[in-house]
This record gives C-alpha cells, structure tokens and sequence, in this order.
C-alpha cells in the first residue's frame, strides 16, 4: 500500500508522458516561489513556452511522433536549465518555466 501511495504522489507531481511537473504541481511551485521572493526580494523570473504549430506535427505525422517531440522538449530544456529551475507541462503543448 506505501509503495502504490508513493507512486500516485509520483504521479502527481509530474507529467506521466514528458517527466515535465505536472500543471498543478507547476502552479503550487510557482506560488510558493512568488511568495519567497516577495518575502525575502529574491529575483524571480517565469517564462512560458506554446509550441507553435505542434498540431500539425501530429497531423502529418502522428501523436507518437508528437508525444517524441514533447519529450525531447523538456529533455533540451532541462540540459539548459539550472538544478534550481523547473518546467511543467501546462496543458497540451504549453510549458511553464520557473527561473527563481
């Protein structure tokens, strides 16, 4: 029963298809990251990425092939990204970025 609970909050907090943060996760983060720059001035920066045209990658060339581009996304983002800052899968082909 422990080892299922602990896969169902694994699941939770990440998107099952990319690893990305899962949306509500994201969005728990991102409040609580606001809320510590607010308290102490740290900067904090947030940037969101819409993959432009990504239907027709799905289209032309199937959702397996769009589901591999969602996952090399967030795996060139995370080569790019400080240990410290995290991406989270909004919805679809929409990322949040959080830079704090």
């Amino acid at each position: 029963m422990q080892s299922a609970n602990t896969l169902l909050s694994a699941e939770a907090r990440h998107d099952v298809l990319t690893g990305a943060l899962s949306r509500r996760y994201f969005l728990d983060t991102l409040r609580h990251e606001v809320e510590l720059a607010r308290t102490i001035g740290a900067p904090l920066s947030v940037a969101i990425a819409d993959l432009d045209h990504f239907k027709q990658i799905n289209d032309r060339f199937g959702h397996a092939a769009g589901d591999r581009a969602l996952e090399h996304f967030v795996e060139v983002c995370r080569t790019q990204l400080r240990p410290s800052d995290a991406i989270g899968r909004l919805g679809g082909e929409e990322f949040g970025i959080l830079l704090p």
